[in-house]
């Protein structure tokens, strides 16, 4: 199914995309008292549907959701989220991809620090916060599983495939 000409990495990334928002779904009917709609923001930021590049991101894009999401944390706890914070922060947080040399998953970085320093109404700023910082964590986790779980297919489905070219 995977193999050879089958192995179509559009195909592969829907089927990424599908089964790591079936489990963020599957999470959201099991506990909906949770926002766990900040998980599955996360699988499309964290997935990527060229695999090589996915595979080579995944981890920079990861380290960058964390990043944006203790810099969003800082600003509910230390400042108070305005607009002004909000830009410094996200000075901040350009800057600090770039000192940690991953410039290029900077713009996820953005998105959590967006999801995280958004203010609700609800609850106190830094439970929310605390909150999407796990909800992000987890969707992270979520599509990191689903991309090497999907890896090991492709390796092991292609695996006869090559062992059939070396007898001939």
């Amino acid at each position: 199914m995977l193999t050879g000409q089958h192995e179509n990495p559009v195909f592969i990334y829907i089927l990424e995309i599908l089964s790591a928002s079936l489990i963020c779904y599957f999470l959201y009917l099991s506990f909906p008292q949770y926002q766990l709609i900040w998980a599955m923001i996360y699988i499309p930021v964290v997935i990527s549907p060229i695999r090589e590049k996915s595979r080579l991101l995944v981890f920079s894009r990861i380290k960058a959701n964390f990043l944006g999401a203790a810099i969003g944390f800082l600003i509910l706890l230390v400042f108070q989220a305005t607009f002004v914070s909000f830009c410094i922060a996200a000075a901040a947080t350009i800057l600090l991809c770039r000192a940690l040399k991953i410039i290029a998953t900077a713009r996820s970085a953005l998105l959590t620090l967006v999801s995280v320093a958004i203010p609700q109404h609800i609850e106190p700023l830094h439970i929310v916060a605390a909150e999407r910082i796990i909800f992000v964590t987890c969707g992270c986790l979520i599509a990191l599983s689903v991309i090497l779980f999907f890896d090991r297919l492709v390796i092991m489905f292609s695996q006869p495939e090559r062992n059939d070219a070396a007898k001939n």
